[in-house]
């Protein structure tokens, strides 16, 4: 057994990535003043007042995108999941098109184990980024969750080619989906090959080659 542990976007940058470019707001100066103070307070570490500085921000100007979506990462990464939800998704009825705010929602819905929600709202991170990585592997680890295996599947896959193969997690679920989800052992011997060569310093080394001759008797192959 291992748990992938999904690890939220922790960007303390001024903007949520791309969309800081596809989406312009006016901006009230204080509320605007705030939030750079924030953000300041944030790259020094300072989280507490970061914090403080967005929610003031956000009191000042209750429809400001950057300050909700940077609030709702900042929930998320402290592991306040529900409070992250109503932020991000406040973000996400401004601006819809937030990669950041769909992931972070499918992310907590995840965690809280809420699955088929967090299907739901990774479906729209991936409609602006198909080829996300972290997103397909969050899609393929949800859908295995529901019993969607076909889907899982197909999203882990994703997620294995958007990182060239690198993604350990990716492989990992594979050989979970297929050791055990669809009894397909040779194919889950082949993804925990693949884990240990992206990952040979893996705790459970010895273990997981265990494993791997285990599913290559099940599945009568010698290679």
């Amino acid at each position: 057994q291992k748990d992938v542990y999904l690890r939220p976007r922790k960007s303390t940058g001024a903007g949520p990535g791309t969309n800081a470019v596809v989406f312009a707001q006016p901006v009230p100066k204080e509320a605007e003043d705030l939030y750079k103070s924030a953000i300041a307070d944030l790259e020094r570490q300072m989280v507490k007042e970061g914090i403080q500085g967005l929610e003031k921000a956000i009191a000042s100007f209750p429809t400001y995108f950057l300050a909700l979506q940077k609030l709702g990462t900042m929930r998320l990464v402290q592991g306040e999941f529900e409070p992250a939800i109503k932020v991000l998704g406040e973000a996400a009825a401004i601006n819809s098109r937030c990669y950041e705010c769909w992931y972070g929602i499918g992310y907590a819905r995840y965690s809280t184990g809420k699955f088929l929600e967090a299907v739901s709202a990774v479906e729209k991170a991936l409609v602006e980024r198909p080829e996300s990585e972290e997103a397909n592997l969050l899609m393929g680890m949800s859908c295995r969750m529901t019993k969607d295996y076909d889907r899982a599947e197909k999203a882990l896959k994703l997620a294995v080619k958007a990182s060239e193969g690198t993604s350990a997690d990716a492989h990992w679920q594979l050989a979970l989906l297929y050791g055990r989800d669809t009894n397909r052992f040779a194919d889950a011997a082949k993804e925990l090959e693949s884990y240990l060569k992206v990952y040979p310093e893996a705790p459970n080394k010895d273990t997981i080659k265990k494993l791997i001759k285990q599913f290559k008797d099940r599945s009568g192959s010698s290679e």
